[in-house]
């Protein structure tokens, strides 16, 4: 929960200035800074009404839109449901990432897509209205012959697409702001428009401009245990995994626990020291190396680390590969004399 600034300072100061002894006349000073103080307040207090709305409606699993004005702000957490939602920027200017994708700017008439379960970072660059749009997995479901298409890249691309909005779906998003505003609160009709919004992007938009824009979904169709498999070696601890699938901590431990016996930590220790142990036994890196390559703060670090798992240092065990390949070469070269030979 995010505090709203203190104001004693002023208060304070337009208290001091403020003397009921005197016409109320002469305390114009005090005054335009209670005036001040109020206004300043009021203005934190809507920002800080606004962000609580916009995190009350990511939260929510029944939505199919919402509409939301944000002040200008630093970046901010927050996090995504069950449902992948389109930010739609109806006016002004943000900057939102998640995982190890780069940032994109988003600007009027453009919108991005954000996966479920999904931890992203934004700032708000000037007061901006955006639109937020859920996606149903049912209705991407259905769409198999595009997220095939996306599967196949999800892997490779780094970017987050801001497409531009065609002025068919910016008059679908206004219809439901009509309809808001004369306090029509029927569930399914905006369930319709929604569904209306996702099927006129097929119309609108060349496949390639759907890959690029929704191929951030892709991941959230890969096997989670495949997606572990694959990108292990890729990172050093939880935190950077979590970050590289785009979720909380707290998201990717249930996750994991969902596909694997053992906690996570424990099973990146593991495949750890195999990385450790394959490094070692190439002999192309020298120690330090091999310990920085794997996050170790120092060789002694890594030195404890293989102490632990293997029962020997380094440079030991290195020394034993070493011997193990000097006599299997020793031993394949016999062969070939004695085969020679006969």
């Amino acid at each position: 929960m995010r505090k709203a600034p203190q104001f004693c300072f002023y208060w304070k100061l337009a208290i001091t200035k403020l003397r009921v002894d005197r016409p109320f006349a002469t305390n114009g000073l005090a005054v335009r800074i209670l005036m001040s103080l109020v206004e300043r307040i009021s203005a934190v207090c809507n920002s800080y009404c606004m962000e609580q709305v916009f995190e009350n409606l990511l939260a929510k699993s029944s939505d199919n839109f919402g509409m939301v004005t944000l002040s200008k702000s630093g970046i901010r957490q927050y996090e995504t449901s069950i449902h992948n939602i389109i930010l739609l920027v109806m006016k002004g200017s943000l900057v939102v990432s998640y995982g190890f994708r780069e940032p994109v700017n988003v600007t009027s008439n453009y919108m991005i897509v954000i996966p479920a379960n999904t931890l992203f970072e934004m700032s708000v660059k000037t007061e901006t209205t955006f639109s937020v749009i859920f996606v149903r997995k049912d209705l991407a479901a259905a769409e198999m012959p595009l997220w095939n298409a996306m599967i196949g890249r999800a892997r490779l691309d780094t970017n987050i697409t801001a497409l531009p909005v065609d002025d068919l779906l910016r008059s679908v998003v206004e219809q439901i702001l009509t309809y808001r505003k004369a306090g029509i609160s029927i569930p399914e009709l905006y369930q319709c428009k929604s569904d209306e919004f996702m099927v006129l992007m097929r119309a609108v938009y060349n496949n390639s401009e759907l890959v690029d824009f929704f191929n951030p979904l892709a991941s959230d169709m890969i096997d989670f245990k495949d997606f572990v498999m694959y990108n292990y070696s890729r990172v050093r601890n939880i935190e950077e995994f979590a970050k590289l699938a785009g979720c909380s901590v707290s998201t990717f431990k249930r996750r994991f626990a969902e596909h694997f016996p053992i906690p996570a930590y424990q099973w990146m220790q593991i495949q750890r020291s195999k990385l450790i142990l394959q490094d070692l036994a190439n002999n192309i890196l020298s120690i330090k190396q091999i310990a920085q390559k794997h996050g170790f703060a120092s060789p002694s670090h890594l030195t404890r680390f293989c102490r632990h798992y293997f029962g020997n240092s380094p440079s030991a065990m290195r020394h034993e590969f070493d011997m193990a390949d000097k006599e299997d070469r020793e031993e394949r070269e016999r062969r070939k004399r004695e085969a020679e030979f006969e």
